[in-house]
């Protein structure tokens, strides 16, 4: 590497001193003699052979580079190894200005085509004088350039897409460029945020962690994603945590910075406002909708975040009666809709108003057709079935209030057992029969089961820097806990809630055992067993009692509430 000192009277050559050279240059020329001299012992000299090396494609960014001497190229090197010359330097200009305001990485690498001789400013002294009279104009330029770079960015995101290019790089000024390698947790779930985040390039991931401390993968977030503003504008904390899943360019807001953003760009404050409102929608709603009820106020803020802001014109079909996509559920922010059943109109829904709440839960078709009003177009807050169901992959109970309250008569045996109520009646009626135990057992087995569909990619995991293994292991002890539980109580030759199984399936379970040899399947035959008992005649005659009909009352079937609007 090229030799280094940072005495105020060393030489560029033998014939030019570095204040001689600095009052030739643009940024310092102006100044008096003092100034200069003051500028010269702020910079370091730095000396490179043709073909060396200067800096490093993904090299900490930290100095400014003044080329006194010689000339540089700057080589953009692939993953591949390709190298490609991008441009040019030669004396007089300057490069690695990026540095000395921004975290990011050397983007390129750069290296001496002749001898060379670097003028070189680090950001510790940069930041320690950039007030200073001799560091004006070269301040200066620096934030114009990076207030440059980071509108050149901005220009991309679809967000900003109509702000013009004197206040795109206005607002330039305000923001942070940060490049985040694959791993980075940019906010955590719970704590209080102080940063509004546009992702530029790369992906994010979305988590939480579940009731068992498990890790749930929510969303994911690509280019154009904006995300900490409900922490500003309405400081509330983190409804999950955000992590890298690749490198990632961003640009962020500080909370006074993210004030002036709002102020000097109105609209687009407005945009956001009534972004992290319409997203607040879920919350207010999901109190008012009988379906969800039964969440809790942190789940209402994940569905928030799982559920995407869409644009319908108007005159255009969401759903269409008999059709089986799309799966989703819709809350209507702005604009209406209609609904058509048998090609007549029977309502009109307005902001505020939801509609395809039985995709959720049931692969039924559609049974009304929904155009957006012919007026104007409608905004609707959207959730995925696919999305709502790995929300709450590991809380079956949830899953099966809703489909008793949507599916009413139409649920299954299996939605009773999962929900605390429906098991509690169906024991009632089934303890005429002799027969608590297999209640009580499918539910244990249920539980067990549970843990298993509980998953999460091993990418994510690595992003989050967790052991695919620890979680893994996490498991396995749940399992040999709750596989012991299981056995002693109605298994075993002495257990005392004992259910009656064939004598073969009972050696199986008790091989395994034995050998301790558990699986997250092994009561799976019992389990089913136990089910096909129950189900046979058992669940018919409880749907026929007055058990299963009080149940409905309790719980609030939907069907009964609100007949035309589920589309």
């Amino acid at each position: 590497m090229g030799c280094a000192s940072s005495k105020p009277d060393l030489m560029v050559d033998e014939e030019m001193s570095v204040k001689e050279f600095l009052s030739e240059n643009t940024f310092f020329k102006n100044l008096s003699p003092q100034h200069i001299s003051q500028a010269a012992a702020k910079f370091m000299v730095r000396e490179y052979s043709a073909g060396e090396r200067i800096i490093s494609q993904g090299d900490k960014a930290d100095e400014l580079f003044l080329i006194a001497k010689g000339a540089v190229n700057f080589i953009a090197e692939g993953e591949d190894g390709s190298k490609k010359k991008i441009r040019m330097m030669s004396a007089n200009e300057a490069f690695g200005e990026f540095g000395l305001i921004f975290d990011t990485p050397r983007s390129v690498s750069v290296e001496a085509i002749t001898d060379v001789v670097l003028l070189v400013l680090t950001r510790d002294v940069y930041n320690k004088h950039k007030g200073d009279t001799c560091l004006k104009n070269l301040q200066r330029w620096v934030n114009a350039t990076a207030s440059s770079i980071v509108a050149s960015g901005l220009r991309e995101i679809d967000f900003l897409s109509d702000v013009g290019e004197k206040q795109l790089n206005l607002i330039g000024r305000l923001f942070r460029c940060e490049v985040l390698p694959k791993g980075t947790t940019i906010i955590r779930e719970g704590e209080t945020g102080d940063r509004f985040y546009i992702l530029s390039r790369g992906s994010l991931v979305v988590t939480t962690q579940d009731d068992l401390g498990l890790y749930v993968e929510l969303t994911r977030l690509r280019p154009g994603a904006t995300f900490g503003e409900l922490s500003l504008l309405k400081d509330q904390p983190r409804n999950a945590t955000i992590t890298t899943l690749e490198e990632c360019v961003l640009f962020s807001l500080g909370r006074e910075e993210f004030g002036y953003f709002i102020k000097s760009l109105p609209t687009l404050g407005e945009r956001l406002e009534r972004s992290v409102n319409e997203r607040s929608t879920v919350n207010v709603i999901a109190d008012k909708i009988p379906v969800f009820k039964s969440l809790s106020k942190r789940k209402q803020h994940l569905l928030a975040e799982v559920c995407t802001m869409n644009r319908h014109p108007h005159g255009s079909i969401i759903l269409e009666e008999g059709g089986t996509t799309p799966r989703k559920f819709f809350i209507i922010t702005r604009g209406s809709v209609d609904v058509f059943v048998g090609g007549n109109r029977v309502r009109t829904l307005n902001a505020g108003d939801y509609f395809g709440e039985i995709s959720l839960v049931s692969d039924s078709p559609h049974s009304a057709t929904v155009c957006v009003s012919e007026d104007d177009d409608a905004y609707m807050l959207e959730c995925s079935q696919e999305d709502f169901r790995a929300l709450f992959v590991g809380e079956p109970a949830v899953l099966a209030e809703i489909s008793l309250r949507v599916l009413g008569t139409r649920a299954t045996l299996e939605d009773v057992l999962r929900h605390h109520l429906g098991r509690e009646a169906f024991q009632k009626h089934i303890a005429k029969e002799f027969a608590t135990e297999n209640v009580d057992f499918w539910a244990a087995v249920e539980k067990l089961e549970n843990i298993s569909r509980r998953r999460v990619r091993k990418s994510v995991l690595g992003a989050l820097h967790v052991q695919a293994s620890s979680i893994t292991e996490k498991k396995q002890g749940m399992l040999r806990e709750q596989a012991l539980q299981i056995y002693d109580e109605f298994i075993a030759d002495d257990a005392p809630s004992q259910v009656n199984l064939p004598a073969a399936m009972v050696a199986q379970i008790k091989a395994k055992m034995d050998a301790e040899n558990y699986d997250f399947k092994m009561f799976s035959d019992a389990k089913q067993e136990v089910f096909s008992l129950m189900s046979k005649d058992t669940f018919a005659r409880f749907q026929a009692s007055d058990l299963y009909h009080d149940l409905m009352a309790r719980i609030g079937v939907y069907e009964q509430n609100r007949p035309e609007a589920d589309a």
